[in-house]
C-alpha cells in the first residue's frame, strides 16, 4: 500500500425495506431517477459512487457486499450504470457466509468484488465455495459477469409478463395491514378465542407466509371476508380487533392505508388463491429443507 490507497468502512447490509428513512435519500441521491434504484441494497450506492470516482483515474475498488446484488433485478441496474463508465470486474469471491463479533452478531450471506476500468489480463481470478460456510476455491476465468459467472455480460432487465405465454404469473401474497390484530395470531391466542369466543372462533383460519413455510410454524387469523355483519357485531373479540385496524390505517401517513380504514375487516390487499398453488419465500433460508405439502 501507498499514499494512493484509501481504506473505507463498508455500509450496513440493508436490503431496500429495511433502509430508513435517511439512507433511502441517500440512495435517491446516488441514482437520482434511474429506473428500479428504489429497490437496490444499500451497498449499491458504494459501488456507482467508486465507479465514479476510479473510471476517469484508473484506480480500483472492492467490497464485501451482500450477495443479493448479483441476483434478480439488482444486477442489470448496477451494472447498467457501471458497465458504460469502463468499470469491469477484475476479482470476486462467490457467495459465502459471514459472521461478526459484535453482540447481535450480524449474519449475511456475502460476496467480494473488485472492479477497474484498467484493462484485464486473460485469466481472473473467482473465488467460489462448495458450501456458504466452507473454504474459497479459487479459479480462473477469461471473465466475470454481473452474476458473477464465467459469461457474456448480458444484463437480464425485469419483466412484468412471463417469457413464455400462458404462464400463470407469480404474483405477491395478501399484505394485512392490520398491526397483526388480524393476520398474527398464535396457537394459544387462538385457543383462547376458540375458549372464549365462540363467533369469533368461526372464522379463524390458519396463515401461511414465508416465515411460517420456512420454519413450519403455526398462525392464525380472522378470515373475515363475507363474514355476516352480526356476527362483527356482536363478537367481543372481532368488534375490539375491527376497531384496531380502522385506527392503525386511520393514523397511517399513507393516502391508500388511510382510505383502507373504512374496510378494517379485510386485508387491505388480498390475492388468496382459489385453487391450489405453490407459495415461494421472498426471502429463504440456508436450513429451508425445501418445498413441502401443507396440513390445511
Amino acid at each position: 500500500m501507498d499514499e494512493n490507497t484509501v481504506i473505507m468502512g463498508n455500509p450496513p447490509f440493508y436490503g431496500s425495506f429495511l433502509q430508513s428513512p435517511e439512507q433511502k435519500s441517500d440512495t435517491l441521491s446516488v441514482w437520482k431517477s434511474i429506473s428500479g434504484s428504489g429497490n437496490l441494497d444499500y451497498v449499491a450506492n458504494w459501488y456507482l459512487v467508486a465507479a465514479r470516482h476510479i473510471a476517469p483515474a484508473g484506480g480500483r475498488a472492492g467490497f464485501v457486499s451482500t450477495n443479493s446484488i448479483t441476483q434478480g433485478q439488482q444486477p442489470a441496474i448496477i451494472w447498467g450504470q457501471i458497465s458504460p463508465l469502463g468499470v469491469a470486474i477484475d476479482f470476486a469471491h462467490r457467495t459465502f457466509s459471514w459472521t461478526n463479533e459484535a453482540s447481535g452478531r450480524a449474519a449475511v450471506h456475502c460476496v467480494i468484488i473488485g472492479f477497474s476500468s484498467r484493462p484485464k489480463p486473460k485469466k481472473l481470478p473467482i473465488w467460489s465455495y462448495r458450501t456458504v460456510k466452507g473454504d474459497p476455491e479459487l479459479g480462473l476465468v477469461s471473465q466475470i459477469n454481473a452474476y458473477l459467472l464465467d459469461a457474456p455480460n448480458i444484463l437480464i432487465t425485469a419483466r412484468s409478463k412471463p417469457l413464455q405465454p400462458g404462464t400463470q404469473k407469480m404474483e405477491k401474497g395478501s399484505i394485512p395491514t392490520d398491526g397483526g390484530l388480524l393476520s398474527n395470531i398464535g396457537s394459544a391466542e387462538a385457543d383462547e378465542i376458540r375458549a372464549s369466543d365462540a363467533t369469533a372462533a368461526k372464522y379463524l383460519r390458519r396463515l401461511v407466509g414465508a416465515r411460517e413455510l420456512i420454519h413450519n410454524e403455526i398462525r392464525f387469523c380472522l378470515w373475515l371476508v363475507d363474514a355476516n355483519p352480526t356476527d362483527l357485531r356482536t363478537s367481543p373479540t372481532l368488534s375490539a380487533r375491527i376497531k384496531g385496524v380502522r385506527a392503525l390505517r386511520e393514523a397511517s401517513p399513507k393516502k391508500t392505508t388511510q382510505r383502507d380504514a373504512e374496510r378494517p375487516t379485510e386485508f387491505q390487499e388480498i390475492r388468496q388463491p382459489s385453487t391450489d398453488y405453490i407459495a415461494v419465500p421472498k426471502v429463504s433460508s440456508e436450513t429451508w429443507s425445501g418445498p413441502r405439502k401443507l396440513d390445511t
